[in-house]
C-alpha cells in the first residue's frame, strides 16, 4: 500500500502563523470525495478561526473554505460526480457549488 500524505499550511495553535504542515488523509470513505485543490480563497473568517475567536476551531488548522480543484477519487456510493471533474465547495459540511449534496470532500 502506497503511503499517501498531503500537503497544506496549517496552524499549529491558536494565533499562530500559518506554516507548511504534512499529515496523513483517512481512507475516502464511501460518501467522500477528493480533489486536487488548484485554488483556495482566504478571507477574514480564516483569521477567526487562525485565533479560536469562536470557539470551534480544532488544530492543527488548514486555513481557507472557499475551494476549486479536479476530483482525484470518489468513494463508492457517490453519484454524479466523476474523477476529472471540476469541483468547488464552500465552507459548510455537505454543500457542493457545482454538483449536488451528499459528498464530503477532502483537499489534496
Amino acid at each position: 500500500m502506497v503511503e499517501l500524505k498531503f500537503q497544506a499550511y496549517a496552524s499549529l495553535k491558536p494565533g499562530e502563523k500559518l506554516q507548511p504542515w504534512e499529515y496523513e488523509p483517512a481512507p475516502l470513505g464511501n460518501n467522500d470525495v477528493e480533489i486536487a485543490v488548484t485554488h483556495n480563497g482566504l478571507c477574514h473568517t480564516d483569521i477567526h478561526m487562525r485565533d479560536n475567536d469562536w470557539n470551534v476551531s480544532k488544530f492543527p488548522l488548514v486555513a481557507g473554505h472557499e475551494v476549486v480543484g479536479n476530483v482525484t477519487q470518489v468513494g463508492a456510493e457517490v453519484t454524479g460526480i466523476k474523477i476529472g471533474d471540476r469541483l468547488g465547495f464552500g465552507w459548510y459540511k455537505f454543500f457542493l457549488t457545482q454538483r449536488r449534496r451528499g459528498a464530503e470532500v477532502r483537499r489534496v
